[in-house]
């Protein structure tokens, strides 16, 4: 039982990043943009999206399918309040998932591949994290609710790469991918008791 407690104490400090209550791990995600998107936007996807594909995990692409499972990427006019979101419906067989980014962040370019980024994340199977990196990145506003555009881009931090190295498990050896799931189920039931523990 002690040693228990001390795996659970270990992951509980070991780790911040989330993950979504949803079956993730396709090795490959396709996006569709929405029709009269954006070109700041279509632009910052595909950036960001090669920026994830150089990561190894999986592949993210684009396409003109209109499948149900096709995640659509579009632009909107919201509360100043929000700047984007991800949406997601389980439908047993599949999650269908959006992405909306807000008009008002379209002409700051640092601030816009930032939002863009963390809802790619979301996309692929991450929640938000109590540590600093993409996962609990925020916009920041003045009193007045007007952004203060960032100073830089960012990229995955340790937290976030940590979350996907648990979702997307190298391939190949079909017994350390069997292993990896399990553990993976494991380390979801781990973090929510963790979560609720803090």
């Amino acid at each position: 039982m002690i040693g228990i407690i001390k795996i659970l104490f270990s992951v509980c400090l070991a780790s911040s990043y989330k993950l979504l209550p949803y079956e993730f791990g396709e090795p490959i995600l396709k996006y569709r943009l929405c029709e009269g998107i954006n070109s700041n936007l279509s632009e910052t996807m595909i950036q960001t999206m090669t920026n994830y594909n150089q990561l190894g995990f999986n592949t993210l692409m684009l396409t003109t399918d209109t499948d149900p499972d096709v995640i659509p990427v579009c632009n909107e006019t919201m509360s100043i309040d929000r700047y984007g979101y991800a949406t997601f419906i389980d439908k047993i067989e599949y999650i269908q998932r959006s992405i909306k980014i807000s008009n008002y962040i379209l002409e700051i370019p640092k601030t816009l591949w930032n939002v863009v980024y963390h809802e790619i994340l979301h996309t692929v199977g991450l929640g938000h994290s109590k540590e600093p990196g993409l996962m609990y990145y925020t916009v920041t506003l003045t009193r007045n609710y007007e952004v203060i555009p960032d100073d830089e881009i960012m990229y995955p931090s340790e937290d976030d790469i940590a979350g996907l190295e648990l979702l997307y498990p190298e391939t190949g050896n079909t017994d350390v991918i069997e292993v990896r799931k399990n553990n993976r189920h494991i380390m979801k039931k781990l973090s929510k008791l963790c979560s609720l523990l803090n």
